[in-house]
């Protein structure tokens, strides 16, 4: 199980990382290839690229949490912290505008990571906390 669990936050470290390197390497690109992000409204590089770094820390997180097992849970929570205030963004705006208006891109770009990262995270808070007791 936690092989599986390690796998499954280093694919998650893997693209959320790859992401932020390209928002910060070629924003441009990163603007036109996401689907969806052209509709937000038109190109802000430096903003892109901000972001861009956030998501790259959140993968450099998560990897940290895979090869640090005895603070696994707490990086895990703190690699989720950035996409969770992003998905909180967004379904604030949803809410703002009448109406959950829920895309493909958005659940599987935004909603379904955070809510495994943030899985992970309390599950190995809670595996630790159970082994310790033991």
């Amino acid at each position: 199980m936690q092989r599986v669990l390690l796998a499954i936050a280093v694919l998650l470290a893997i693209i959320s990382g790859a992401n932020g390197l390209l928002m910060i390497i070629g924003p441009i690109t990163w603007y036109h290839t996401v689907p969806g992000v052209m509709e937000t409204g038109p190109a802000n590089t430096h903003f892109i690229t901000d972001i861009g770094f956030a998501y790259f820390a959140s993968g450099v997180l998560l990897i940290a949490a895979v090869l640090r097992p005895l603070q696994r849970g707490e990086l895990a929570l703190a690699a989720a912290l950035w996409p969770a205030l992003h998905a909180g963004f967004h379904i604030a705006g949803d809410i703002s505008t009448g109406g959950a208006a829920l895309s493909a891109t958005e659940v599987t770009g935004i909603y379904l990571p955070v809510a495994i990262q943030i899985a992970l995270g309390v599950y190995w808070l809670r595996d630790r906390r159970t082994s310790q007791s033991s």
